[in-house]
């Protein structure tokens, strides 16, 4: 066989094996591939059109990751539940009470909290409102209002209410009672310490700045004069009263011996006493005309005081003609009242408040007395 001969063999064989395709994993050839000008001609024209997807490569594509935003809410996610547990774990509540909560948006966060405190707020305003209206505070404006309806533009039918009248009369002797202790006992404490009007004015107001007027001064002078009158009646009363026991214990002792069945005793001067209060006249030999003395307590202290006072107007009333005039007279009456009140309780270095400054005295009087009177 010459060269060309072997040449032309070789070369149909090269064509035949290319033809035929790559073995496979048995022997055995692939079937043979269309070329490219052949299946552009075996294409239709909705194949041209729309081409057909390249066949599943499989596990050779890539997986898309996770973007930058969510690794960045999950992390954030794995804090919030952190911080809740640490929370709950602070707090004493259970280790998942929070979980709902932390996995919120940070606007619902945000509106929830507020929510609570809006709820939380109007309970607390709910107390206080029962606080106050179980106060005394409340219950000394309500009987001024009830005082005053047309001032505050309540109508009248508003307080008919059969049991309204008297739960009102009983709050006020309820708190009449307790500020008269109060005062009392402020004005017998300044009397035993012989505090200055100024001391007494400033612990029988309320806490804070106020300006009390003379008037107001000459009112409490008054009060303390009428404490220091009342603690001698009641010690003559208890003298009269243990007078009284002793004498009718040695009558009664006398009567004994002497009458015999008489258990009670003659007593031809009509001077027993009944219940430890004095029935004669006031002092011995005395006209039995004249009213018994009154035993007075201390409980009687401000029936006292408006004894006083009505006496003191009666007699306003008698000795001036106007109603202007009687009132000169008992502003005079209770001037004097305070001018011999500084006089017998005089100011010192130890026991007088400090002075306020100049531009905190706003009254003529204040001054004067700050000035002349309790700093001298």
């Amino acid at each position: 066989m010459s060269l060309l001969a072997r040449f032309r063999l070789q070369g149909g064989s090269r064509s035949t094996g290319a033809n035929e395709g790559p073995p496979d994993s048995g022997g055995r050839h692939s079937p043979p591939r269309p070329s490219s000008r052949a299946r552009s001609r075996s294409l239709t024209p909705s194949d041209r059109l729309f081409p057909t997807p390249p066949p599943n490569q499989g596990d050779s594509r890539r997986q898309r990751s996770n973007s930058m935003e969510d690794v960045e809410r999950q992390r954030t996610l794995k804090k919030q539940r952190k911080y809740a547990l640490d929370a709950c774990r602070e707090y004493q509540l259970e280790d998942d009470a929070l979980d709902q909560f932390a996995e919120l948006a940070l606007p619902q966060m945000l509106i929830r909290v507020y929510g609570k405190l809006l709820a939380i707020e109007r309970v607390r305003q709910k107390d206080e409102h029962s606080t106050f209206i179980h106060s005394e505070q409340f219950k000394v404006g309500w009987t001024f209002m009830n005082r005053n309806l047309p001032l505050f533009k309540i109508p009248a039918p508003a307080l008919d209410e059969p049991g309204i009248p008297d739960y009102i009369d009983s709050l006020m002797k309820d708190i009449l009672t307790k500020q008269r202790a109060m005062i009392k006992n402020k004005i017998a404490l300044s009397i035993k310490s012989k505090q200055h009007i100024s001391l007494l004015a400033k612990a029988l107001a309320q806490s804070g700045y106020y300006e009390v007027t003379g008037s107001q001064w000459a009112r409490f002078a008054f009060l303390r004069q009428c404490l220091v009158t009342f603690n001698e009646l009641v010690m003559e009363s208890m003298a009269r009263t243990v007078k009284a026991m002793g004498s009718g214990q040695s009558g009664n002792t006398e009567g004994g011996n002497s009458a015999g069945n008489n258990p009670a005793g003659d007593n031809p001067t009509g001077d027993n006493s009944t219940g430890g209060r004095s029935v004669g006249g006031g002092d011995e030999g005395g006209s039995s005309d004249e009213p018994a003395p009154r035993d007075w307590v201390q409980a009687d202290f401000w029936e006292f005081v408006d004894i006083v006072l009505c006496d003191l107007r009666a007699q306003a009333a008698e000795e001036e003609e106007t109603l202007d005039d009687q009132k000169e007279h008992l502003e005079k009456f209770f001037t004097d009242c305070l001018k011999a009140d500084l006089v017998l309780y005089r100011a010192t270095k130890r026991n007088c408040p400090v002075p306020q400054a100049a531009s905190q005295i706003l009254s003529d009087w204040q001054r004067a007395i700050h000035q002349e009177l309790v700093w001298s």
